[in-house]
């Protein structure tokens, strides 16, 4: 799986700075809080915030069934603050107030960071996605929108709804059999998945010093907690997704992608904030950490940041692998770049593997693993390959080392400046 909404705040003065995740800024989910949020008139922010904490809505204890609204009041320069040059646009914007009475603890859904070297007002890379589109259009197709290029899939659609924190549809292709997406974007398809799973999983288990505990955060849909238990040394798999309606559809509608995990005894299944298990898990507790989130927006986006890199380093044993899915060196190509610096900051050695999924943007995929103890991820132990390559539809060690060969001499290049 694969998975918009991003606001800045001001870092100093007086806007009070409301940091989430990996930092000491404390919720507190018994009552309604008034956080002072930043965003640019100009910039369609006031929207993607109002619809990101419409998500957080539904399990927010702090409204006791009272309605929500966005306000926004024009703030004067006069009172302590020049306008900001609104990164991304390049146009300068009267800056507004903006007091989403929404509880701390919900907040913690629209992480917020600004880098010291962006100003008061700025736009991550990763925030520029349009909105959701709607998933069925008029001629029979399922379409994802992104960056003005549409990737879609003729069929119907078999269910939608919107859980608590995203837009949840599964429909029937004719191509690719029963698939998923998330707020309008494609996660899986029972025909497209092995492409997927295989590059996240084969990897690090087959390269990891022991894995004995492996930790998945994300993969709702079972494809990866799959490939994991086909390896008899994994005694547990703590398989963490925050959506439960996820993992209910994907049983229902998409039982052959988990296949027997869901049955198997060594997963333990919890439906709850992987970025939290993460924080509060003991050290050294992993033998392997595969993120399989979806793209760093909405739910998904915490897992795209350094306080939670650094926590997944934390619970790696001696000789353990980190793996996560890092979009398209094609259509997310600056979060790529972020993506794989940062990991290699993080964890001293990181490599990213390139591969395809056809149903995603662009085709072209990518997938960075990470080690303390140089690149052990690269050589796949020939003992734990053999037990799984001849029933893999695309992973092999020697496609692997294809993949981690094949990262593209400009993306080479960007990652070395």
């Amino acid at each position: 799986m694969r998975e918009s909404a991003q606001v800045s705040t001001a870092a100093q003065g007086c806007w009070p700075l409301a940091r989430a995740l990996g930092s000491t800024w404390q919720c507190s989910p018994s009552r309604a809080c008034s956080t002072v949020i930043r965003s640019c008139g100009s910039s369609s922010w006031a929207a993607r915030l109002q619809a990101a904490a419409k998500r957080a809505l539904p399990v927010c204890k702090a409204f006791n069934g009272s309605s929500w609204g966005l306000h926004t009041a024009s703030r004067s320069n006069s009172e302590g603050s020049a306008a900001p040059a609104t990164a991304g646009c390049g146009l300068q914007a009267n800056p507004k107030l903006a007091s989403p009475k929404v509880c701390k603890s919900c907040l913690r859904l629209l992480p917020i960071e600004v880098p010291p070297d962006k100003g008061a007002c700025s736009v991550l890379s990763w925030s520029d996605r349009p909105p959701p589109q709607p998933a069925m259009t008029s001629s029979g197709w399922i379409d994802e929108h992104h960056n003005g290029v549409r990737y879609g899939l003729a069929g119907e659609v078999l269910h939608e709804e919107q859980s608590p924190f995203q837009r949840v549809t599964i429909i029937d292709s004719e191509r690719y059999g029963k698939g998923l997406l998330l707020d309008g974007c494609w996660m899986t398809a029972e025909r497209q998945e092995r492409h997927y799973h295989e590059a996240l999983v084969h990897p690090a288990l087959c390269s990891a010093e022991r894995i004995e505990r492996v930790l998945v955060i994300g993969g709702g849909d079972g494809g990866t907690a799959r490939e994991c238990l086909r390896h008899g040394e994994v005694q547990q798999l703590d398989l963490v997704e925050i959506d439960g309606r996820v993992v209910e559809l994907s049983q229902q509608h998409l039982p052959s992608i988990g296949g027997s995990a869901w049955s198997d005894r060594r997963l333990q299944l919890t439906v709850g904030d992987g970025i939290a298990w993460a924080a509060n898990a003991a050290n050294a507790s992993y033998d392997v950490v595969l993120v399989d989130g979806s793209d760093p927006a909405g739910p998904a986006e915490g897992l795209f940041n350094r306080a939670f890199f650094e926590h997944c380093r934390r619970l790696l044993r001696p000789g353990g692998v980190f793996g996560t899915q890092s979009e398209s060196p094609e259509a997310f190509r600056q979060v790529h770049l972020d993506t794989v610096q940062l990991l290699r900051e993080v964890f001293g050695h990181a490599d990213p593997l390139y591969g395809w999924v056809p149903m995603y943007p662009s085709g072209w995929w990518s997938w960075t693993f990470a080690a303390t103890d140089g690149a052990r991820y690269r050589q796949a132990k020939p003992e734990r390959a053999a037990a799984v390559a001849a029933s893999c539809e695309i992973w092999s060690p020697r496609w692997q080392r294809g993949g981690f060969d094949a990262i593209p001499a400009g993306i080479e290049r960007a990652l070395e400046a």
